[in-house]
């Protein structure tokens, strides 16, 4: 498992998750031009902190303090708090049968397929990490910021997504 980077990027193996990575190094690159894609990885605010000590040459509370505003007026494009949900802990279920699921937080309910084929509807929570295997059925879901806290990629594996037929 894969833990968040500092600039928010969630990397994956399509163009448009390298779209996703230019855009948001875009903003530190232009306040460090040492910068490289290659630093996206950088986790926390000390590393970035040591990295401008080291590049910049600056004292080490001047380099705290560059980061430290940086961080502050910062717009940060992911959810603010990967935690929160609206309406509380969302449930998600695998009907598709697929490896992996993309959600839109980090905390939800995997109930395996829907019923009576579910299984016991087990809590989740990936906090720092990226992605997380539910130990019932297997399915990897993956954090991505992109979505609201109840989408799903592939759609369809929430029940606020599935569209209900009309009762008689």
């Amino acid at each position: 498992m894969r833990t968040r980077t500092i600039f928010e990027f969630i990397g994956a193996d399509n163009a448009g998750a390298a779209a996703r990575e230019r855009a948001y190094m875009a903003d530190p690159r232009a306040r460090w031009p040492f910068l490289t894609p290659f630093d996206a990885t950088i986790k926390n605010e000390r590393q970035l902190a040591t990295m401008l000590k080291e590049q910049c040459s600056l004292p080490p509370p001047d380099a705290n303090k560059e980061v430290r505003e940086w961080v502050t007026g910062r717009v940060f494009q992911a959810m603010p708090d990967r935690l929160a949900t609206p309406e509380g802990t969302p449930l998600f279920f695998n009907e598709l049968g697929v490896r992996s699921i993309d959600v839109g937080t980090a905390a939800f309910h995997c109930m395996g397929a829907m019923p009576p084929d579910d299984h016991p509807h087990v809590y989740l929570n990936m906090g720092e990490e990226l992605d997380i295997l539910c130990p019932y059925c297997s399915t990897e879901y993956r954090f991505n910021a992109a979505l609201a806290w109840n989408e799903t990629i592939p759609a369809n594996c929430s029940p606020s997504e599935v569209p209900r037929v009309p009762e008689r």
